[in-house]
């Protein structure tokens, strides 16, 4: 049986998701459930970056530009959604943040439904090189940045 990394940083986030899922309810839009989980964050004292900035680059030449919906502590990636069902596409995009951050823990939420959904991917492992500009939970949470580079 494999180890739980990042185990309290994990519990804390699981639980801020389920106390905005029961505080808020089902139904509404992406938006309000990330701001929700940003309060919730606040309020048990867990340091986190919003809209993180995700870029690829080849041969020194921005390819890719995406955002992380938010980043735990430098080191977990949280993608909500507030779709019917979470789809192949969603978790394929969890993984390529994962891949381009260098992060290896992230959650995928789905707040639509009257029970929230959410997956852990398998812990990802990197098989190319990636440069990443990740502050650690000392500085300012939201000066977190991370790209790749594929040259």
């Amino acid at each position: 049986m494999s180890k739980l990394i990042y185990k309290q940083l994990s519990d804390k986030v699981l639980q801020a998701a389920f106390t905005v899922h029961s505080s808020v309810g089902s139904g509404l839009l992406e938006s309000v459930y990330q701001k929700s989980l940003e309060v919730e964050l606040e309020f048990l004292n867990v340091p986190f970056a919003s809209q993180v900035p995700l870029r690829v680059f080849h041969r020194n030449k921005l390819v890719g530009d995406f955002f992380a919906d938010i980043i735990v502590d430098g080191k977990i990636i949280l993608e909500l959604k507030a779709v019917k069902s979470i789809n192949p596409v969603a978790e394929a995009q969890l993984l390529n943040y994962l891949s381009i951050s260098g992060l290896r823990v992230g959650y995928l939420f789905n707040f639509r439904n009257s029970s929230l959904a959410w997956l852990v991917p398998a812990i990802y492992y990197l098989k190319l090189k990636t440069y990443c500009n990740l502050k650690n939970s000392t500085e300012d949470p939201s000066s977190i940045t991370a790209s790749k580079n594929l040259a």
